[in-house]
């Protein structure tokens, strides 16, 4: 019987840890790197029992395969670590679906998420789902490119002279908050749209979430108050003061999340709307204690 690897970034480690419950979506699962790489990896994962049992692999490609032309061919490519441990692999199978998908067809995205609830509800995985993108950047389109172009810029203008925004805590920050929430947001969106430019009520969230984003990178920064004062950082609680940084941080925190609401319920969705009120007013009790 195969010995398992042990990973050396482990050692030393006090505990296991166990992912939360999701479905891991792979596009381009036809091609090598799905076969070769990673589905042996997580068939591992799942023998070392690092994997929850609410866990599910959907596969996406052009071609038209079923369900179990997909689990026959990972069983192929796995060769003799599934048949080591039979049990083992037919339990893992049991959580791999393909679905055939062209994202540059608006019937096959529709299809796809109703797909994805359908495995929702089976597995139990609980709404969260990983996209994993295995195919060519050709196949990515001009709005994620122009997306990660930008991406690039913002953390050149961060870190580099002549700009180096991090040195302010206006301008650092909202270079943070862009790049963390609203670039990955909209990069997000566009590629399940295909490569196309998201619309523009998304857009317009993501947008806000970043301005949010500013609030929390403010937060970050009062762990190096001295150290900022010392190097010449002109973070917000430098230049503030610890209270008036604190304040500012709260209201811009919470200023976007309340014009989200509004437009929630202007665009008919007042069930996301009562979502994002019960967020805010957790977080508005943790400002008021902390």
């Amino acid at each position: 019987m195969t010995a398992s690897l042990t990973n050396p970034l482990r050692v030393g480690l006090r505990q296991e840890r166990v992912i939360s419950p999701q479905c891991l979506v792979i596009f381009g699962a036809s091609g090598d790197l799905t076969h070769r790489k990673l589905v042996p990896a997580l068939f591992e994962l799942f023998r070392q029992r690092r994997l929850p049992s609410e866990f599910a692999v959907l596969g996406c490609a052009r071609r038209p395969w079923s369900d179990e032309e997909f689990r026959q061919k990972m069983e192929a490519a796995l060769g003799p670590l599934a048949q080591e441990d039979p049990q083992a692999w037919r339990t893992f199978a049991a959580g791999l679906f393909y679905e055939p998908v062209d994202l540059q067809k608006d019937d096959d995205v529709v299809r796809l998420s109703k797909r994805l609830d359908q495995i929702d509800r089976q597995r139990a995985t609980r709404n969260n789902r990983t996209f994993y993108l295995s195919v060519s950047p050709a196949f990515y389109g001009s709005g994620c490119r122009a997306l990660a172009a930008a991406g690039l810029l913002l953390a050149w203008a961060y870190s580099a002279p002549p700009l180096r925004l991090k040195r302010n805590g206006w301008w650092g920050n909202a270079a943070c908050g862009i790049s963390y929430e609203g670039l990955a947001w909209v990069t997000g969106a566009a590629v399940m749209a295909g490569g196309s430019m998201p619309a523009w009520q998304s857009l317009l969230l993501a947008g806000l979430y970043s301005v949010g984003a500013h609030g929390i990178m403010t937060l970050n920064d009062f762990k190096a108050i001295e150290g900022d004062k010392k190097m010449g950082v002109r973070s917000l609680p430098v230049q503030l003061g610890i209270d008036g940084a604190a304040r500012n941080a709260c209201a811009v925190m919470a200023l976007p999340q309340v014009i989200v609401i509004a437009l929630l319920f202007m665009w008919g969705k007042p069930l996301h709307a009562a979502a994002v009120i019960g967020l805010l007013i957790l977080q508005l009790v943790m400002m008021k204690r902390f």
